[in-house]
């Protein structure tokens, strides 16, 4: 005899949950199932079927309960359930992710990709929009370190650097060192150019990224939305408003003109690509994986990818014989190379969970959330939302994120980036093909329904990196300023003095580094007179950091 559903008040339980749950998107067969719907799904239909739709519901469940706890935490600050908002950005993350991979796209006629030169126009105004402030402001930390290097003869020649290793004991990026050459020719140690230099190398970055979008068949105007979610996402403070980071700038900027050339077959093609390749790989140890990413691009030609291996191999091994081995930071456990160390716990939850939580949601909580932030989030959650209805290419969606995943092995490392985004520059080089991926995803919704909602994740990173680049204004200020009132007593002070306490990071932004470096270039004060971090038994004035009041007192 088969069982009645269960009622409440004339109504089944299960019609009233199946209307509920088809309203956002998901299909319940599976859930009704255990509400003994009659429409149960049986072991003669198809039971895996069955399965994955119970997962790509309990996915869902994950997805809204996560951004509920994401928006009340923006909202009303760290409470008991969410004192950490990573941990519920990278469950909103990966559920979504995890959703999408499940789905099964329909077949959709391609859209043709436009071909007028306006949307260029547009991103270059974007990132002049965006990041004008960051003209004005001040170097900090490892600026003045490498000005130092260079302006002290302590650095080596730019050619020298093809030799030896340059701005540490294993780093080799002699592109980039060659570039701090010329400004210091150039500019001295003037802040403004070298921030209009990283300023006009994210742009043309972000016009060569619209460009790729044209060439990997994303259809207008969602190639235009993801050239705006490549120039305004979330972590490029670290990379557009310090100069020390531009090795990334440049490894990134490199690899886009490869990944355009390979796509042609042309002889000009294969000459742009080795010459892209080589210029990637000496700015900066991440652009080895270039090769494999080139590798995944549809029609690539064979020549120019093949050449890009032997290119990229022969500068690894050049590289591995001027270090005198893999090179890069020191391990703190084995005091060998960091990026040789592996924790299998550490290396799960970066790539599980991490890197997909801060490439969705970079927002450095350091500081509350404005307004303005608040509500930005709230618009950004509920386009991330939308995604429960989109059904994207299955295989180019996969492909994308495992060149996200391949992107991250070479600074794998250095990935467990916490609320403050300190280190988010290493996810440079992964944000490209994750944005490719979302542009896959919000394509195949309805194409009003993808507009919008891309829009509003756009609007979403546009005031996250506002917020972002506020914190890193108002810091190197305070640490400029500093400077200054350290420079001051340190004139009037008969000896030496020290300066105790400096944190290393201040709201994600480096603050000790470079500080007596700051104090020589642009204060004059000599060498050896301000001690920082360090023991001064002689020093005649002892100043300390408070981190309550954020400034140093005596």
């Amino acid at each position: 005899m088969d069982r009645k559903p269960l009622r409440l008040r004339g109504y089944p339980w299960s019609s009233i949950v199946h209307t509920v749950i088809e309203g956002i998107g998901v299909r319940c067969d599976s859930f009704c199932y255990l509400l003994d719907k009659p429409r149960r799904v049986t072991s003669r239909t198809n039971p895996l079927q069955s399965e994955v739709r119970l997962l790509r519901f309990l996915l869902c469940g994950i997805a809204i309960a996560s951004a509920l706890l994401l928006l009340a935490r923006g909202f009303i600050g760290p409470f008991r359930l969410v004192r950490n908002p990573i941990n519920a950005e990278c469950a909103l993350a990966v559920s979504l992710l995890l959703f999408l991979l499940t789905s099964r796209e329909p077949a959709q006629p391609a859209r043709p990709s436009a071909s007028t030169r306006w949307p260029i126009i547009v991103v270059l105004a974007a990132v002049l929009a965006a990041y004008w402030p960051t003209l004005s402001m001040p170097l900090i930390t490892d600026d003045y370190t490498h000005i130092h290097q260079i302006s002290t003869g302590q650095a080596p020649s730019p050619l020298g650097c093809l030799t030896h290793s340059c701005g540490g004991p294993q780093v080799f990026r002699p592109l980039g060192f060659a570039i701090y050459w010329l400004e210091w020719d150039l500019w001295g140690s003037a802040a403004m150019p070298r921030h209009a230099l990283d300023l006009i190398l994210h742009a043309v970055s972000s016009a060569l990224f619209l460009l790729l979008m044209r060439r990997l068949s994303i259809p207008p105007p969602f190639d235009l939305l993801a050239a705006l979610l490549f120039a305004w996402h979330g972590i490029r403070p670290e990379t557009v408003a310090w100069p020390a980071a531009r090795f990334d700038s440049l490894a990134l900027l490199f690899s886009l003109i490869a990944a355009l050339a390979v796509m042609r077959e042309a002889r000009t093609g294969l000459i742009v690509c080795v010459l892209a390749t080589t210029a990637a790989c000496l700015s900066k140890e991440s652009a080895f994986v270039l090769p494999l990413l080139l590798a995944a691009l549809p029609g690539r030609a064979r020549r120019s990818l093949a050449a890009s291996f032997a290119v990229a191999g022969g500068i690894f091994v050049w590289r591995w014989w001027v270090l005198k081995g893999i090179g890069g930071y020191t391990g703190l456990n084995t005091g060998g190379p960091a990026v040789l160390e592996f924790h299998g716990v550490t290396f799960v939850k970066t790539f599980l969970a991490r890197i997909w939580g801060i490439l969705w949601f970079p927002v450095n909580w350091s500081t509350p959330l404005e307004w303005w932030m608040m509500l930005a989030l709230a618009a950004g959650i509920a386009a991330s939302l939308a995604l429960l209805k989109a059904r994207p290419d299955r295989r180019r969606f996969v492909l994308a994120l495992a060149c996200v995943a391949v992107a991250c092995v070479p600074v794998h490392h250095m990935l467990l980036i916490g609320p403050s985004l300190e280190r988010s520059r290493y996810l440079t080089y992964a944000t490209a093909p994750f944005i490719f991926a979302l542009a896959l995803a919000y394509s195949k919704l309805p194409v009003r329904i993808g507009v919008a909602a891309m829009a509003l994740v756009v609007t979403f990173q546009a005031a996250t990196l506002w917020h972002n680049l506020k914190i890193w204004r108002s810091v190197a200020a305070a640490r400029h300023e500093m400077c200054r009132g350290v420079a001051t007593r340190a004139r009037n002070s008969p000896g030496p003095i020290a300066v105790t306490g400096l944190p290393l990071v201040l709201d994600g932004v480096y603050w000790s580094n470079g500080f007596e470096d700051c104090l020589w270039l642009e204060f004059q004060v000599p060498p050896g007179k301000v001690l920082v971090n360090s023991p001064a038994p002689d020093a005649s004035l002892t100043i300390r950091w408070d981190p309550v009041a954020r400034s140093v007192r005596e």
